[in-house]
């Protein structure tokens, strides 16, 4: 099922029924493997104006932190969660087949589809390769590595790179799952395959769990170099631009010459790095342990940015480029949109929960696969199950909704400090800005908390957290003996002001009293989901995994 409030500008479409089924054409702006194209950068050619607004979501299976992300092939989105593939349309997001159309199987899709010539080739946990009519959803053939199979496959002039977990990585002719000649039996390394391989300049490069950075020969399966890396590369992958290879190994970022394995150079960062690299032209960009995103200049490594923008939660997948936008994913679903020359923040963004069972409704959701930006949208699949849709140009004439939590409305309470005070500011079209989150008692405006810390510290002032949409501010206790200042008997009010990233304004006000011949009385949290969200029910194919959803 498909949630749809909004629509674009120019356009009349809303969400309908399943769309009739077309044969995807690979188009100029489409996104049809892991990271955007072969060599894995994560960077997409195409600009994206932020800030952005949600075009429209679909919601299917949960599948905690879905490390597989959505591809785009003509007019349609590719996605997996658990244990189905989905194909849904890129205008509308209504559904247009799901394999297996029955009973969902019995592994789960581990790793990000692949599209071409007409084929979707998705790789599962079970160890085989299937390979899926992009038109109809029926199975074509498959492939059984004998292993296991979580990393995602790249495809090249028809033939499926894929490795697997027995440390083999095996070349398939896509038009009938028969190995290649030359690679009958798989390239051996000595440990399990990290991450996907990217093929580049008759190179194919995978990282191996026993840190070693492997460079076969694409046409005759036969490794050229090798070069073992002093750090981790778990979840990793080689990143292949010009005719460079990218690297990142616990908290070393190493380049190398491709045909060669030569070392340009190295930069050993404060802390380890979390996800593959995004590389372009504009720099290559990394995200750190401490949440940190850094960025280097593309061929001599030296530091771009004057400071390092650091992130409120956990980043989970690597950075994607669009021009000169950064996007980064983050658990509990964030997005944060950076400009790639200075680092600044554009456009920040949260994901709320969808579910088709208001029963299980999750408190939030992950963002642990990269993002997906393809013909100016971008597509983010979180682990609720639901890939959602934004565009610059899609309509959002609301402003954030804001809720009261405490004082509730028309209590009557003591005065005496502390006095908590609580509301949540959320905005599922175009985001809240956090900047523009304003607090007044009485008519009288409150400071804010300075921002520079991700700790929490004990100066005076609201906050607001950006992800889980919660103003709080509670007013402060005497340190030291003398006068205690009571807020006066009599009617208080609240108000709580808010905009979204296109404009739209938001006021809430409401009331409490003060009495301070009562008794003042532990503060009881008022009654919230886990985490303090509020979720969405919404979202065809939702519950557990397996239950045929």
């Amino acid at each position: 099922m498909i949630f749809s409030r909004f629509r674009r500008r120019g356009s009349a479409l809303l969400v309908a029924g399943a769309a009739a089924a077309v044969v995807p054409l690979l188009a100029q702006g489409d996104a049809a493997m892991y990271r955007g194209n072969s060599g894995l950068t994560g960077a997409y050619a195409e600009e994206i104006a932020l800030p952005l607004s949600l075009e429209w979501k679909h919601t299917t299976t949960y599948f905690g932190y879905n490390p597989t992300s959505p591809i785009v092939a003509g007019d349609t989105v590719f996605f997996s969660s658990g244990n189905r593939l989905f194909a849904v349309s890129t205008e509308t997001g209504s559904l247009k087949w799901r394999y297996p159309q029955d009973l969902p199987l019995t592994t789960t899709f581990a790793s990000t589809p692949a599209f071409h010539a007409g084929t979707i080739f998705a790789g599962a946990a079970e160890g085989k390769l299937y390979a899926i009519n992009a038109e109809t959803g029926k199975l074509a053939w498959q492939f059984d590595t004998r292993s296991t199979i979580e990393t995602s496959p790249t495809v090249v002039d028809g033939i499926v790179y894929v490795g697997s977990g027995n440390g083999r990585v095996w070349a398939i002719d896509g038009r009938n799952g028969r190995e290649v000649s030359t690679w009958r039996g798989g390239f051996q390394a000595s440990d399990e395959i990290s991450g996907a391989p990217a093929v580049a300049n008759g190179f194919v490069y995978v990282l191996s769990m026993d840190q070693v950075l492997h460079a076969i020969g694409a046409a005759t399966g036969k490794e050229r170099w090798f070069y073992r890396l002093p750090g981790s590369v778990l979840r990793m992958s080689p990143v292949a631009y010009q005719e460079y290879v990218v690297v990142a190994n616990g908290p070393n970022l190493t380049s190398f010459l491709g045909r060669n394995g030569l070392v340009r150079w190295t930069r050993v960062l404060n802390e380890d790095i979390v996800a593959s690299p995004a590389v372009s032209d504009d720099g290559i960009f990394v995200v750190t342990a401490d949440n940190r995103v850094m960025a280097f200049e593309t061929r001599t490594g030296r530091p771009k940015w004057k400071s390092s923008p650091q992130l409120e939660f956990d980043v989970l997948a690597a950075p994607t480029l669009a021009g000169k936008a950064l996007l980064v994913g983050t658990a509990q679903g964030g997005i944060y949109g950076l400009d790639t020359e200075s680092g600044a923040t554009k456009w920040t963004y949260v994901v709320l929960p969808s579910t088709v069972r208001p029963d299980s409704i999750v408190p939030y959701t992950n963002l642990a696969s990269p993002l997906v930006v393809a013909n100016k949208t971008l597509y983010a699949l979180s682990d609720d199950g639901t890939v959602s849709a934004f565009r610059a140009d899609a309509v959002d004439n609301s402003g954030p909704v804001i809720t009261e939590r405490e004082p509730e409305m028309g209590v009557v309470i003591n005065g005496t400090p502390p006095l908590r005070f609580e509301a949540t500011v959320l905005d599922e079209g175009s985001g809240v800005k956090p900047d523009s989150v304003r607090l007044l008692i009485d008519r009288n405006g409150v400071a804010r908390k300075p921002t520079t810390s991700r700790v929490a510290n004990d100066a005076p002032g609201f906050s607001y957290d950006v992800l889980t949409g919660t103003l709080e501010y509670t007013t402060s206790e005497a340190t030291a003996a003398g006068r205690v200042d009571q807020l006066a008997d009599g009617r208080h009010t609240v108000t709580v002001t808010a905009s979204d990233w296109r404009g739209n304004t938001a006021s809430r006000s409401w009331s409490f009293t003060v009495d301070n011949s009562l008794a003042k009385v532990a503060r009881r949290r008022p009654a919230t989901t886990p985490g303090g969200r509020p979720g969405r029910s919404g979202g065809a194919g939702g519950g557990k995994l397996g239950d045929g959803g």
